[in-house]
């Protein structure tokens, strides 16, 4: 991601996030940080994947409160991109799995596909047998 765009996402966030913390609405404030965390993580910013793995294990249980497949999808995907960028192919291929479940339970086809797209990684670059 372009530092360009990173900056333009910036503000959206930071209004998205005054929204949800004046309206109190804990969903929608674990949405934001979801994906300013991905914003932060796929731009490589320091200590950003640390971040990513605390914002998903945080915001996780929110989603599940509400019952927001969509929201549990792309936190899991974020868990799934930090086990990924530590070599954890194992864990990074199961939380894919479970961001699939939750993207199809949403209906949601783009995120579905996305899940699918970071198993079959895992299938090819982790410790999955060749035989």
């Amino acid at each position: 991601i372009e530092r360009g765009r990173l900056a333009e996402a910036a503000p959206a966030l930071d209004e998205a996030e005054r929204l949800a913390a004046a309206a109190n609405d804990q969903r929608l404030t674990s949405h934001v940080l979801i994906q300013r965390q991905f914003l932060r993580s796929l731009h490589g910013e320091e200590g950003g994947l640390e971040e990513a793995a605390r914002a998903a294990a945080m915001a996780v249980p929110v989603f599940e409160r509400f019952g927001d497949d969509l929201g549990v999808c792309r936190a899991r995907r974020l868990e799934a991109w930090f086990f990924f960028n530590e070599a954890r192919a194992e864990a990074a291929a199961a939380a894919w799995e479970r961001a699939a479940v939750h993207a199809r339970r949403a209906g949601d086809r783009h995120e579905f596909y996305e899940s699918l797209r970071g198993i079959a990684s895992m299938l090819w670059f982790g410790p999955t047998p060749a035989v």
